[in-house]
């Protein structure tokens, strides 16, 4: 590395505030410390996030006069040669656009990352089963594969990187990992100290085993309680199981009946989280230090406990055998009877465990001075080739309504664009002129017109297509270029029946041409093929008329699992497999004013349903609910806001009036926007039901959740797979008597109350678009996915 090449540090996972005293937050404050003492000058600055708090390693630092926020460094960062030490690269809570800043994406920019691990690509099941931290996973990978040098805490994670990740060998280097100074052999005896650590703890046992690492699956605890367990009484009387770690309620129970079922509950003692000073010191009274994890990147206590002379007990695999190098001391972690063999070895043998301890000393060679070294001489080392500049962008092709149409679509649209965007230049292709539709607020988003989709030389640069379709006419233009162009499928609607029987109207197409194709026998045109197609007769039947949808569509995605089992049947019903999946359909941020039952004593509950009002969202019930709703609460008050045809309002008065509540209730109509806001601002509850799903997502309820509101749904479809306690949910057969009962208990139970409004605010501020946009731009750049639109193999498309 030249004079001239300037070194940053990238410090912003030592201001975790997880793991703000221990693991990688603690690695990236020794290692940068450790840096300035070996060769002090050499790192020209450390760089922080101004949005968390100072890190305690950053005090050493400090004097330096180096050290400086990340945000307001980016100009420097653009600066000439560099070299950018990415200190961890896998900081879930940091943007990726933070920890490795476009002003270093440079081809004279020399990237090293530090590499812990790849235990989520190892255990994949465990770890990446959300699509959203699958996401945000597999980007920083792609960090990582860029680096012209990459730093493993173990020659076990260099390997992996080569293996995994396709990494040439001569990039990688393995740095080691170092073990604070206060990690020591105690100067007294092994009872005094217990005695002393009694005053911290008071139920511990001299002669105890000890275990400390964390709560997690590959830790392996259970199989380490249950081999304990396997232990004669007496041994287990003598040999007390200490496990010291942070262990939340619901974790430390379950570690508990574990240890009942084992037989041993009375002698597994959980310490929780200790000070380092009490670790230090169970480290060297321990009779045993037993670590039996299946995987670790490096092994961290096993290095602090041999460095305060514990004998140690450790499994096989990955790096541990690079710490601890005695066979005798090793075990398979899978093997409980292999486990409990040594456990009792260690109870009884004592030449064995000084054996143990006389090889501590070992661990002498694990210092931060020696890992600097490594990392000075990995960044003077021969570089290899420059990488290549950072990929391009992916590039969407949207085939979708937009606004200013009047569809609720186009709004989804237009929020999800503006966060796609984020990930990939996304070209929104609408039905007409470009210029008839709303502006994008973003610059790698542009408007352009359907029929120039159509075009192979404009489909050649797509990464992938996608058609929002839904169940209104606005979705015309979107199945005719989902006939000439496949690509994925966003269904918000998977009963399609309106939408073809408004073709039938409109242009004349056989609606029993159409009910053959996908049904063939099983229902008769001469009964079904006339419009209108009665709703009744659609659910009744099952005609979902999916069926050409999924047929164009390389993926379907939907919102609720309702709607992915009927596009898979409606497909197996016509002879093809298709691939459906559930992509969590979005919820809007939370209201700037706050939400929800303003501070007013005295006011009678304000119940409100929004949306189209009509017998579908169960308005005959809700009404039917007030006379005991109004028993109890006489001031209560309905609001039905959403639009209504006039005959439905006539009918839903004459319901009022029959059961005597009409000065309780009111029809507002279609109102503005402001009005809508004015009826969330005011709803005490929400009362959002219906009679049946049609695989649709329920916009009303998102808004009323993020709005803070408790809200009474159907337990049915997308509303059904909300989570337990983010709303009240009612079978689909409820009468008035169980909702007004949930009104009741809502309002007189005001704790109930107000932990179900926070509740849903939570889970909405949890699912934004944001979230979706991730999930949806993985499941679209999937390799099996079938990559970039071939014009080739797309038939009647004109060159």
């Amino acid at each position: 590395m030249g004079a001239h090449r300037r070194l940053t540090l990238d410090l912003q996972a030592a201001q975790s505030r997880h793991h703000a005293e221990r693991g990688i937050a603690r690695y990236v404050a020794e290692h940068a410390a450790a840096i300035e003492r070996v060769r002090p000058g050499l790192v020209d600055r450390f760089l922080l996030n101004q949005r968390f708090t100072l890190p305690p390693g950053a005090e050493r630092l400090l004097p330096t006069g180096r050290v400086g926020w990340s945000q307001a460094r980016r100009a420097e960062l653009a600066e000439g040669p560099l070299t950018f030490h990415a200190m961890s690269p896998f900081e879930m809570t940091i943007p990726l656009a933070e920890l490795w800043p476009l002003e270093v994406r440079r081809p004279d920019v020399r990237l090293v990352v530090t590499l812990y691990d790849l235990i989520p690509l190892i255990f994949p099941d465990v770890y990446l089963s959300d699509p959203i931290t699958r996401a945000r996973y597999r980007s920083r990978l792609e960090m990582v594969r860029a680096a012209d040098r990459v730093l493993a805490i173990s020659e076990a994670t260099a390997r992996d990187a080569v293996r995994l990740l396709n990494i040439p060998r001569e990039k990688v280097r393995a740095i080691g990992t170092g073990v604070s100074g206060g990690f020591r052999p105690p100067a007294r005896p092994a009872a005094d100290v217990v005695a002393e650590l009694r005053e911290s703890i008071p139920d511990l046992r001299e002669g105890f085993f000890l275990y400390t690492g964390g709560i997690d699956f590959r830790k392996n605890i259970e199989l380490l309680i249950g081999a304990y367990g396997d232990l004669p009484q007496a041994t287990r009387d003598a040999r007390q199981l200490v496990i010291t770690c942070k262990v939340l309620p619901d974790e430390a129970a379950h570690l508990r009946e574990v240890a009942a079922r084992a037989g041993a509950a009375g002698d597994v003692l959980l310490t929780g989280f200790v000070p380092d000073e009490v670790l230090r010191g169970l480290y060297g009274a321990t009779r045993t230090f037993v670590f039996p994890s299946l995987y670790e990147g490096f092994g961290l206590p096993v290095a602090e406990a041999m460095r305060c002379g514990a004998p140690v007990l450790a499994s096989n695999l990955s790096s541990l055998p690079e710490l601890v190098r005695d066979p005798e001391a090793l075990f398979d972690p899978r093997n409980r009877t292999w486990l409990t063999a040594l456990l009792a070895r260690a109870a009884d043998d004592d030449a064995f465990v000084d054996r143990l301890r006389a090889r501590a000393p070992d661990a002498d060679r694990f210092t931060w001075e020696a890992v600097a070294a490594e990392t000075v001489s990995a960044y003077r080392s021969p570089w290899t080739p420059p990488r290549p500049a950072a990929p391009r962008r992916p590039q969407l092709a949207m085939v979708t309504p937009f606004p200013p149409q009047l569809s609720g679509i186009a709004r989804y649209s237009a929020h999800l664009v503006d966060q796609l965007v984020a990930h990939a230049d996304v070209d929104v292709f609408v039905d007409g002129d470009p210029a008839e539709y709303d502006p994008p607020s973003h610059p790698a988003c542009r408007i352009r017109s359907a029929a120039s989709l159509e075009r192979r030389n404009e489909l050649v640069r797509y990464d992938a297509v996608l058609h929002c379709m839904g169940n209104s006419s606005f979705h015309d233009y979107v199945l005719r270029a989902m006939r000439r162009v496949p690509g994925h499928v966003l269904a918000h609607d998977v009963r399609l029946a309106r939408f073809y029987e408004w073709r039938a109207w409109e242009d004349g197409e056989q609606l029993a041409g159409r009910l053959a194709e996908m049904y063939g026998a099983r229902i008769s045109p001469e009964s079904f093929g006339k419009v209108p197609l009665m709703p009744a007769d659609a659910e009744r039947f099952g005609i979902w008329m999916t069926g050409e949808l999924s047929t164009y569509a390389r993926r379907v995605l939907v919102h609720s699992r309702l709607a992915e089992s009927v596009v898979r049947l409606e497909a197996e019903g016509e002879g093809r497999r298709v691939d459906a999946r559930v992509l969590p359909f979005a919820f809007p941020p939370a209201p700037e004013d706050p939400l929800g039952r303003p501070d007013r004593p005295g006011e009678p509950p304000q119940l409100v349903s929004f949306g189209v009002v009509d017998a579908v969202k169960r308005v005959d019930q809700i009404v039917a609910a007030m006379p005991a709703i109004l028993a109890r609460h006489p001031g209560a008050r309905l609001a039905l806001v959403g639009p209504i045809e006039p005959w439905e309002e006539r009918r839903v008065t004459a319901i009022a009036q029959e059961a005597g509540v009409s000065d309780a209730i009111r029809l507002t109509g279609a109102v503005t926007d402001d009005a809508y806001h004015a009826w969330l601002r005011r709803a005490d509850i929400a009362l959002q039901m219906r009679q049946v799903a049609h695989g649709e997502a329920s916009a009303t309820v998102t808004e009323t959740l993020a709005s803070g509101i408790p809200t009474i749904v159907t337990d049915i479809g997308w509303m059904g797979d909300l989570p337990a306690g983010v709303a009240v949910k009612l079978p689909p057969t409820s009468g008035p008597g169980e909702i007004a009962a949930a009104v009741l208990d809502l309002l007189e139970r005001p704790e109930e109350w107000r932990r179900l409004g926070l509740a849903g605010a939570a889970h909405a501020a949890r699912n934004g678009f944001a979230r979706t946009a991730e999930a949806l731009m993985e499941i679209l750049l999937e390799p099996d996915a079938g990559g970039p639109v071939d014009p080739r193999t797309l038939v009647g498309v004109p060159a």
